[in-house]
C-alpha cells in the first residue's frame, strides 16, 4: 500500500513557500526560487506533485474500497476545492478592503477584486460563484477542481496503458486555446487554462501509477536524456536571467518571445515551460536516486508539514502573501527597500510554517491518534526509495 513520501511532502512544502514569496511584490526570497532558474516555476512543480499524490491516493482507495469509492472521493475532493476557492476569493476581497482601510495601494490590492465588489457586490458574488471572476491567488483552484473531476477517467486510461493517457492529454493540450474560449468569464481569460495544465497533472499521474517508468532508461538512451536535460535546464536558466533583468532582456532577448507565438505562455502551459520543467524534474529525480539531496532534505524537513497540509496552506498562504507585501510597503513607505522586503519574507515563511503546524494540531485533535483511525504511519526514507 502506498505510504506518504517524505521527499514529496518537502517539495510540495517548498512549492507552496515559493508561491507565497513569488506573489509578494519586491520579495527578496523570490530571487532564490525556481522561477529564476528556469522558464517553469513553482506552479509546474506543485501541479505535477498534485498529480503524483492523486495517483497514490486514488489507487490506495481502489485497493481498499474499489473503483467506485475512489471516483466518488475525487468528486467530493472537487467540491472541497471549489469551497476552498470561494473561501480564498472572499479572503482576497476582505484583504483588499483591509488595504483600503490602511490606505495601502499595493500591487495585490488592484487584483483583489475589492473595487468590483464595492461597485456591484451582488454581481461580483454571482460571477465568483460561477467562476467567471477569480480574485487574486484564488484563480488556480478552479483548475484543481477540474483535475479532480478528470482523475477517474484519466486513471482508467492510464491503467490500460500510460501511453493512452499521455496521448489523450497531449491532444487536449493542443486544443486547449480553443477549449479555453468556452470557459465562463466576466473579463480576461482564466489565468490557468485547465485544458492546458492537465498535461502537467497527467504527467504526475503517470509517474505515480508507473513509478518504475523513470528507471526504465539505461545505456546510451539514459546518457542522451541526461545531456538533453542539462542543456534544456541551462538554456532555461539563461533565458530566465535575461527575462528578470530588463537591461539584459533589451540587449539580448528579441521582442518575439513576448509578443509573438506565445511560446512562453503561462496561461496555456506552453511547451517550452513543460519541457523545461520535465528537464529540471528529471535531474532532481536523478539526484534523489543518488542521494545527493539527503542532507538538504533533512535540513528542510520542517517544510514537510506545509506539504502535508497543501490545500489549507495554499489558502492561508494567499492571505499571508498579501499582508507580507503590505507590511513591506508600509515599512518602506512604498519604496520597496530590500531590508523591509526581507523582514516581510521571513515573517511570511515563519507564519506559513506556524499555520501548517496549527493545521496538524487541529487534525490531531479531531481525528484522534493515527492508530485509532487507520492513518498510515510516516514511512522511513529508505521505504520511500523502494
Amino acid at each position: 500500500m502506498q505510504q506518504r513520501s517524505f521527499e514529496i511532502d518537502v517539495f510540495r512544502g517548498l512549492a507552496l513557500a515559493f508561491i507565497v514569496v513569488n506573489h509578494t511584490a519586491g520579495s527578496v526570497f523570490a530571487w532564490g526560487t525556481s522561477r529564476n532558474f528556469g522558464i517553469s516555476e513553482a506552479t509546474e512543480q506543485f501541479v505535477f506533485l498534485a498529480g503524483l499524490v492523486t495517483a497514490f491516493a486514488y489507487m490506495s482507495k481502489v485497493r481498499r474500497f474499489g473503483t467506485d469509492a475512489a471516483s466518488a472521493r475525487m468528486f467530493r475532493r472537487a467540491w472541497e476545492i471549489y469551497r476552498a476557492f470561494l473561501l480564498t476569493a472572499a479572503l482576497m476581497v476582505t484583504a483588499g478592503g483591509t488595504l483600503i482601510y490602511l490606505d495601502l495601494q499595493t500591487p495585490a490590492f488592484h487584483q483583489s477584486e475589492v473595487t468590483a465588489f464595492l461597485e456591484a457586490p451582488w454581481r461580483t458574488v454571482f460571477e465568483v460563484l460561477t467562476l467567471q471572476r477569480q480574485p487574486f491567488l484564488s484563480d488556480i483552484l478552479p483548475m484543481y477542481a477540474f483535475f479532480a473531476i478528470l482523475t477517474p477517467l484519466a486513471i482508467r486510461l492510464a491503467r490500460l496503458s500510460w501511453t493512452y493517457l499521455l496521448l489523450a492529454s497531449f491532444i487536449m493540450w493542443m486544443l486547449a486555446p480553443w477549449l479555453g474560449s468556452f470557459l465562463p468569464t466576466a473579463g480576461p481569460s482564466w489565468t490557468f487554462n485547465p485544458f492546458a495544465w492537465q498535461l502537467v497533472f497527467s504527467l504526475g499521474l503517470i509517474v505515480g501509477m508507473y513509478p518504475d517508468l523513470p528507471r526504465s532508461t539505461s545505456g546510451m538512451t539514459h546518457r542522451v536524456l541526461v545531456v538533453a536535460a542539462v542543456l534544456v535546464t541551462i538554456a532555461g536558466a539563461i533565458f530566465s536571467l535575461f527575462s528578470y533583468h530588463e537591461s539584459l532582456r533589451n540587449l539580448f532577448v528579441p521582442v518575439w518571445p513576448e509578443q509573438g507565438l506565445g511560446i512562453f505562455s503561462k496561461s496555456n502551459a506552453s511547451l517550452a515551460r513543460v519541457v523545461n520543467f520535465i528537464a529540471m524534474a528529471w535531474l532532481v529525480y536523478l539526484a534523489l536516486r543518488r542521494r545527493w539531496l539527503d542532507r538538504m532534505l533533512d535540513r528542510l524537513s520542517w517544510m514537510a508539514i506545509v506539504g502535508r497540509n497543501g490545500l489549507a496552506c495554499f489558502v492561508g498562504g494567499a492571505v499571508i502573501s498579501i499582508f507580507a507585501e503590505a507590511l513591506s510597503f508600509y515599512l518602506s513607505a512604498g519604496e520597496r527597500e530590500w531590508q523591509s522586503a526581507l523582514l516581510a519574507d521571513i515573517i511570511a515563511v515563519v507564519t506559513l510554517i506556524a499555520f501548517a503546524m496549527a493545521c496538524d494540531a487541529y487534525h490531531a485533535r479531531n481525528r484522534g491518534t493515527a492508530s485509532q483511525h487507520g492513518k498510515l504511519p510516516q514511512p522511513s526514507r529508505e521505504a520511500n526509495r523502494r
